[in-house]
Formats: C-alpha cells, structure tokens, sequence
C-alpha cells in the first residue's frame, strides 16, 4: 500500500517522458501517498484538459485558415520553407500546395522570383510591400506584411489588392478621359467647318490647285471625324450614367442586336443560338446592348474576310450566361486587365475603348467579364450576370 502507488506513479511519469500519452494511476495507496496520487491524477486530469482545449483551437485556426481570403504564409525560422494556407496556394497557382512545408527556393522556378526574394530577405520583418505574382500568364498586386513568431520563424499575410487597383486605375482613367473629351471636344467643330467652308470655295477653280485644297481638306475633315468619335468614346466612358437594371429578355437583346448586323458585310454569318425558353434577366438594356454592339464590332474587326460569329446565350444554377465567339486571328494576350484597360487596341487603331466600355458595363451590373482565345481559331467574350436569372415577370418586356 505504500511502495505499489509510489512505483506506479513513477511508471506513469517515465511512459510520459518517453512520449506515451498521460494516464490516471490506479493504485491502493495508504494515507500517506494517496495525496501524491490524487494530486498526479489531477494534473493528469488539467493536462488533458489544457491538450483537449489546444487541439481545439489548433482546429479552429485551421478551419480559419482554410476559409479566410487573405493570403497566409508560415516561414520556418531559417527561411527556407514556407506553408501556404488555401488562399495563398491559390494566389500561387499551386493548390495542391496548401498546408503543405515548401522550399523556398521552388519559388524561383515558378515565376514568383519576387516573393522569393522577400521571404529570403531578414529585413522584411516590418515592412508593408506590393508585389506583383505571376501566375498562368496573369498578374496580380498583392501587398505582403510579415511578423515574427514567438517560437521562432514568422508569419507572412498577402493581401490581393488586383481589384483595388483596378477600381483605382478605372476611376484615374475616367478623369483622364473627362479632360481629354473637354480640351479636344472644343476645337474640333470650328476646324471642321473651316475645312469644309474652304472646300465649298475651291470647287470649280480647276487645276492642280483645286486638286490639292480640296483633298487637302477631305483629309483635314476625316482625321477630325476620328478624333470626334475617339472624342465620344472619352465621354461615354468617362459618364457611364448610373445603371437601373429591370426585368429584360436576353434572348430580345441579343436578336435585336443581331439584326443590326445582317448585310453587315459580305461573307460574314451571324448565327445565334438562344434557349427556346426566353432568358431573363436583370439588366439596363440600353448599356448592355452597348456591350453587345461593342463586342460583335470587335469580333467583326479581328475577321479580315469572310468568317463567323457566334452569339450565345444560357443560364446555370447561379448566373446567366452570354458569350460571343469569332473565327478571327485571336487576341496577343489573355490577360483581361491588359485588354480591357482604355486606349489597348489590338487593331492598331480605332479608340481602344470598346473592351474597357464592356467592361465597364458589366462591373456595373455585377457581373463578370471575360475574353480570350479559343481551341484552333478566333477569340471568345463572355459575360457572367451572377444572381441575375428571373422568371418572365407580368411587366416584363416580351421577347421577340
């Protein structure tokens, strides 16, 4: 009753020490041992309760991890191996990464030498970056922090910042647009007027003379009928009106937008493939018909000769759906945030626009643009319209 309890809690404590898990003694003990027995059972007891409460918040932090949108990094204390959560093996393009120990240095292989260098780096302790990653041809702004762990190596948050960016790029081109619109609107009616005024003076003079005024001022009125319509490219982009999106067939739309096009150009087909069932949706008609005229005008503009586009609509369990498809040459890159910024034209003329007003359209609608090439030929354009699928209300309005 003495020595029994005694050896039993000294078994107990070398099992701990030598990794087993913690467990009550269960001895007869006399008066004189039973406090020292009672008292191993209940730190037993308060140390399975403290490893129950960190297992606990070790899952919590783990579902935290694994659903937050921000980026997270664990760096080891030496530097040279990271452990994305979710969001940042995603921003790295490398899911499979997630909660996963990583060489720093695979960073290197895979376009994202920026990061690299600052994981590596020891003075980034307290820094606040912005840094651009490179993933599958796209890149995007993250702003990084870092913070020292107490038990040695540090935390690392990523910040995606592409759609802040974005917005703040958008609303700087906007002013832009607003004073280029402003300083070359005014000029360019008194010059045409002049150009024209002088053509209608020099007719019948006959000669070389006439020859070259009147050409002369042709050229003088076709420039300054481009910059006017780069002019109103400027101002609708830079005075998009707000949108009042209603009940609105898409299949209406896109059959009324259509037929614009007809005879448009010889060997050049339309076709349309609609769900039999009207598609509705909530929409402002007059801007996103806009983006429907835009986008064939740009498919029809990447077509040199004759050629195809197809203008497609349905809906899934979540969006409605829109997309346009052309057999022309393709687009230089799939990067939507090159393509759609204002005054990129891939046809080496024209305003640049037309993408960057699509886009613009769209965002206002909250929904999502996307644009880049097809399998074999062409370029495709899609517009996602998220929670915007209605049933066919009383005052809606009727499709063709």
């Amino acid at each position: 009753r003495f020595t029994e309890p005694l050896l039993a809690v000294v078994d107990a404590t070398r099992r701990v020490a030598e990794g087993d898990a913690l467990e009550e003694v269960v001895a007869p003990a006399s008066d004189e041992v039973e406090v020292l027995v009672d008292s191993f059972n209940a730190m037993v007891r308060r140390v399975r309760s403290t490893e129950q409460e960190i297992m606990s918040s070790n899952q919590e932090l783990a579902t935290l991890l694994a659903t937050i949108p921000t980026g997270v990094l664990t760096l080891s204390p030496d530097n040279v191996q990271f452990r994305p959560n979710a969001a940042a093996a995603v921003m790295l393009g490398h899911t499979p990464w997630q909660r996963t120990w990583q060489p720093v240095d695979i960073l290197k292989t895979t376009g994202l030498e920026e990061l690299r260098l600052y994981l590596e780096s020891p003075d980034h302790h307290r820094q606040r970056l912005e840094i651009d990653l490179t993933v599958g041809g796209e890149t995007c702004r993250v702003e990084v922090s870092r913070r020292p762990l107490a038990g040695g190596g540090s935390v690392v948050a990523m910040d995606d910042l592409t759609e802040l960016v974005a917005a703040q790029r958008q609303a700087a081109w906007s002013e832009v647009a607003q004073r280029i619109a402003h300083e070359i609107k005014n000029p360019l009616t008194p010059i045409r007027l002049a150009a024209e005024r002088v053509q209608r003076r020099v007719a019948g003079l006959g000669g070389d003379l006439e020859h070259i005024l009147s050409s002369s001022c042709e050229a003088i009125i076709a420039h300054v009928s481009g910059l006017q319509d780069l002019v109103n490219a400027f101002h609708q982009y830079a005075q998009m009106p707000t949108i009042t999106p209603q009940p609105w067939s898409i299949n209406r739309l896109v059959n009324e937008t259509a037929a614009l096009y007809v005879d448009f150009r010889p060997g050049l087909a339309i076709v349309t493939e609609l769900p039999e069932e009207p598609l509705w949706a909530m929409v402002d008609p007059v801007p996103f018909r806009q983006a429907l005229v835009n986008l064939i005008d740009n498919a029809a503009a990447a077509i040199p000769g004759p050629g195809r586009i197809d203008i497609r609509a349905w809906a899934d369990d979540t969006s409605a759906i829109l997309e346009i498809l052309d057999s022309g040459s393709g687009l230089p890159t799939e990067d939507v945030r090159v393509l759609t910024q204002p005054f990129f034209s891939t046809k080496g003329r024209g305003s640049g626009m037309g993408l960057a007003i699509v886009d613009r359209i769209v965002r206002d609608h909250d929904g999502v643009f996307e644009i880049g090439n097809r399998e074999g030929q062409g370029s495709r354009a899609r517009i996602s319209l998220f929670g915007a699928v209605v049933t066919q209300p009383d005052t809606a309005h009727e499709s063709d």
